[in-house]
């Protein structure tokens, strides 16, 4: 048998026209790079100098309410206490009409006790080293919060119920505002199956021609 029928073919070394044309393309290739790098960073620049316009306008909005507030307070006699609690008011009454809209749209009830499976509803106070730390409402599913000592000290617990828990490394004094309870997820699959027939039935509406 001869040599060259066991042997391995080697591939051709392309002559200098076939590497001027690869050089050439290969230099095109980069050019092309190059101005999609510099695209990328032109629109990079306008995103970061809209965020700083936008940061800047944002900055100079709370300064003159802070100016205006200090005005009011000293032209009125105001006490800054009663301001801080006068603004609490106001926050307080948009979450709870928020979060009672969303109870009712979730079918969400009330309940006596805390269950493992129930929605909590918390504030919480610090010291007064970490005062600024504390939670003003906070509301959640309690078997996925992700703090088992909190797990732990609400279950069982009753509107107005307080307990003593590390978040973020910062003692809390939490007290339980509400408890709520969320519909067996069978209800909530039905419920989800109506509302998407509804869904489907209006865009239906709308893809459909008008009768006469």
């Amino acid at each position: 048998m001869s040599g060259g029928k066991n042997g391995f073919r080697q591939k051709a070394l392309p002559n200098k026209k076939e590497m001027i044309k690869q050089a050439d393309t290969n230099v095109k290739n980069l050019q092309m790079a190059v101005r999609i790098l510099q695209m990328s960073l032109q629109q990079l620049a306008g995103s970061y100098q809209n965020i700083t316009n936008d940061m800047s306008k944002l900055m100079s909005v709370v300064n003159n309410l802070q100016y205006r507030a200090q005005a009011a307070q000293s032209l009125g006699g105001l006490d800054e206490a009663a301001i801080v609690a006068g603004a609490d008011a106001l926050k307080l009454k948009d979450y709870n009409e928020a979060s009672d809209k969303e109870d009712a749209e979730k079918g969400l009830t009330p309940l006596d006790v805390v269950a493992e499976d129930s929605i909590c509803i918390i504030t919480s106070t610090c010291n007064d080293e970490n005062k600024d730390k504390g939670i003003f409402r906070s509301k959640f599913n309690l078997d996925t919060c992700g703090v088992p000592e909190l797990q732990q000290k609400l279950l069982g617990c009753k509107v107005g119920d307080k307990v003593e828990c590390k978040l973020n490394g910062t003692d809390h004094l939490i007290e339980l505002l509400g408890i709520r309870q969320a519909p067996p997820k069978e209800e909530q699959a039905a419920a989800g199956a109506v509302q998407q027939v509804v869904v489907d039935a209006k865009q239906e509406q709308v893809a459909s021609p008008t009768s006469h």
